[in-house]
Parts: structure tokens; C-alpha cells; sequence
């Protein structure tokens, strides 16, 4: 049986891995991204209206799919990122100009 030679055959560990912290960060923001877009994703398919069964099926079923039901929101997000772009540009303005 092999044992364990030094510190290059241990795991890495994540608390002290250099990634640990972006990968948690990373994790958090994708999370409160999927449920931010579930939410408008079902505000979205309870205000439309809808033809058919069918027709509402679908959509129902395409706003319940995980990570591609932003597809069914874009519109919302590229809204929400255009309004961050426009508010990081004035806030530099607001600041060079100081």
C-alpha cells in the first residue's frame, strides 16, 4: 500500500484553494440568477394570454426548464443589464466630472 508521499498527493483543499472563494461567489450569483429568472418567467406566463392549451403548455413548460428559460425573459435581463451599463456609465461621469 502507497501512503500518502507529501503535500503534492493530498486534495486540494477548497478553504484554503485560491478558487475556493470565486467558485462560491460564482455559485451564489448563478443561483440568485435562476430563481430571479423563474420568478419572471412565471410573472411573464401568467400575464400573457394565451390562445390555447397548447399554446400555454408550451410556454409553461419552456418558463419551468432550468437555464433556458432565460431565454424566455431576455428581454427583462437585457433591460436590467442596459440599466446597469447606463447607471455604471453616469456614475462615472458623476465622478471624473467631480
Amino acid at each position: 500500500m502507497a501512503e500518502n508521499d507529501g503535500p503534492n498527493d493530498a486534495k486540494p483543499d477548497r478553504r484554503t484553494d485560491g478558487n475556493g472563494m470565486a467558485t462560491a461567489i460564482g455559485s451564489a450569483a448563478f443561483s440568485l440568477a435562476q430563481v430571479a429568472t423563474y420568478i419572471m418567467s412565471l410573472v411573464r406566463w401568467f400575464a400573457t394570454e394565451h390562445d390555447s392549451f397548447w399554446h400555454g403548455f408550451k410556454e409553461l413548460v419552456w418558463a419551468l426548464c432550468p437555464i433556458v428559460n432565460f431565454t424566455y425573459v431576455w428581454d427583462w435581463w437585457a433591460v436590467f443589464f442596459l440599466f446597469i451599463v447606463r447607471l455604471a456609465s453616469e456614475l462615472v461621469k458623476l465622478i471624473t466630472s467631480a
